[in-house]
């Protein structure tokens, strides 16, 4: 509406447009025509303000290389799960319902805590996700299959620094 108080123009591009610039983001400004298929003076000046403050700089960073999204089923979700002592309620079962707000965390006490999903039939599967729910939680690792009896190492090391560990292999069969 031409009388409608529009956000601070100032807050807008120091607050909004530099910061999501800088995150490889857009942020886009709701400004839509009135009845008449027209721009309201009042946006139009909002517009023109915005303008003269913000300088395109260009891109502050190039965006990093990243791995492809994840967009298959997760095979785990809700798979019955054993584990070593849990540290209070947060048991294993925990690690695998797809819910993030919960995770296992195993006891202290434990010098060498362990996780294994038992999967209900043989599926393939070329990658394993770990998220912790904070970073640094886990220094080192290892990751194993079962097939046909015999455990088979997938990884062994050292953990990645951040929260999130992906593994991608060739797709395999495991138990």
């Amino acid at each position: 509406m031409p009388t409608d108080q529009l956000k601070d123009v100032n807050w807008l591009v120091k607050e909004n447009i530099v910061p999501y610039n800088n995150a490889y983001c857009n942020f886009i400004l709701n400004v839509a025509p009135n009845r008449d298929g027209l721009m309201d003076n009042n946006a139009l000046e909002a517009l023109r303000q915005i303008g003269s403050m913000w300088k395109n700089e260009g891109p502050t960073q190039p965006i990093p290389e990243c791995d492809a999204p994840i967009v298959t089923t997760n095979i785990a979700k809700h798979q019955p799960t054993e584990y070593s002592w849990s540290y209070d309620c947060m048991i294993g079962d925990f690690a695998n319902n797809d819910d993030f707000t919960d995770s296992w965390e195993s006891h202290p006490l434990v010098q060498q805590p362990w996780w294994e999903v038992t999967l209900d039939s043989k599926k393939p599967f070329q990658r394993i996700t770990i998220l912790e729910q904070q970073a640094g939680a886990i220094q080192e690792y290892r990751l194993e299959y079962l097939n046909k009896g015999k455990w088979t190492t997938l990884f062994e090391g050292p953990a990645a620094p951040g929260r999130l560990k992906q593994h991608t292999f060739p797709a395999i069969k495991a138990e």
